[in-house]
């Protein structure tokens, strides 16, 4: 099945759906977390009293502070858990959209890799933008640049689905090839600009003839996301 052909069905359009309220939520969850830190500076602006006596009005008004303080901290916890639209690790889309990340990564990002002497490196240059906050689009680098659009993904994509479908390309690359790995590695940038310095930038995937942790979580992760396409028949071949 094409992307195009699992983008047109009730169970894509559904995740669609759900990962718009999960955007939705991550604003209430702002919303209450502003509510709770000012309602905490509230009281404890009262409770700063010289004098340590409190009248009545005040101790009122100091305790509907704390209530209300803590008791937005507690809403935007359940929120958070309640709207997620990621499994237990807190990377991961549930699988039914991974599968349409997989799809559209086969179709047009499992080619135009690069190897030189047995190493693959390329950049993910990103927006700024917090983890966890929304982006329309990256680029991706290998040498030449290429911007790669999410809005057919709807709404609510971030830095960790930027991951998923370069690395995804990168791993069904690997597969058809079967080349022989020195190294394998990339870059994250911002607007061109490297954000880690250590280690010149780069995260090393594969080195030494063994993959790092961060290469085996991510090809694990692509291999459960290659299983469950297969099982719901996604994936014929």
């Amino acid at each position: 099945m094409t992307f195009e052909e699992y983008s047109k069905t009730e169970i894509f359009r559904r995740e669609q759906r759900r990962l718009a309220r999960a955007k939705r939520a991550g604003y209430i969850g702002l919303a209450l977390c502003l509510v709770g830190t000012a309602c905490l500076v509230a009281a404890g602006f009262l409770i700063a009293d010289e004098g340590g006596t409190y009248p009545p009005w005040r101790l009122a008004l100091l305790i509907v502070c704390i209530a209300l303080g803590a008791a937005a901290f507690v809403a935007e916890v359940v929120l958070n858990f309640t709207s997620s639209d990621r499994k237990d690790d807190g990377l991961t889309r549930r699988p039914a959209f991974s599968a349409a990340l997989l799809l559209y990564a086969r179709e047009y990002l499992s080619d135009g890799w690069q190897v030189q002497n047995g190493s693959v490196s390329f950049d993910l240059d990103f927006p700024k933008a917090e983890k966890g906050k929304p982006i329309s689009s990256f680029f991706l680098v290998r040498g030449a640049r290429e911007e790669i659009s999410l809005a057919q993904f709807g709404e609510g994509m971030d830095l960790m689905d930027g991951y998923a479908l370069a690395l995804f390309g990168l791993f069904c690359w690997l597969e058809k090839t079967n080349i022989s790995l020195v190294e394998l590695s990339y870059r994250v940038t911002e607007n061109g600009f490297v954000t880690r310095r250590r280690n010149n930038g780069k995260f090393i995937l594969y080195a030494d003839g063994k993959w790092t942790l961060s290469g085996r979580s991510f090809r694990a992760s692509y291999r459960r996301i290659v299983k469950y396409a297969r099982k719901k028949g996604l994936l014929t071949e």
